[in-house]
């Protein structure tokens, strides 16, 4: 039980910015340096991330992926993916069943 309430804290507190978007990178079966093409951003923009992402990068980010629920990004809170998103793609996947 304490491995799960560490493991909570973790994601919730702990967890920069850096680390959540990297965790996005890889639910999207792509490399750093195919999201940083994405996004028209240079090779290494990623890791050089400390605290946050300035707020033109982020417009970029909310185009190109708009189903990444950036509250969850930013602060860690909520789902990685907007509810939207999921229930769409559950109904596509629902069609072909």
């Amino acid at each position: 039980i304490y491995l799960i309430i560490f493991n909570i804290l973790y994601k919730v507190f702990i967890m920069s910015v850096k680390e959540r978007l990297k965790k996005f990178i890889q639910t999207q079966k792509m490399t750093v340096i195919e999201y940083e093409r994405s996004i028209n951003d240079s090779n290494g923009y990623v890791n050089s991330i400390h605290k946050s992402i300035g707020i033109d990068k982020l417009n970029d980010v909310i185009e190109k992926y708009p189903n990444l629920n950036i509250e969850w990004l930013l602060t860690g809170k909520g789902e990685m993916i907007k509810s939207s998103f999921v229930e769409i793609n559950l109904f596509k996947i629902a069609l072909f069943l």
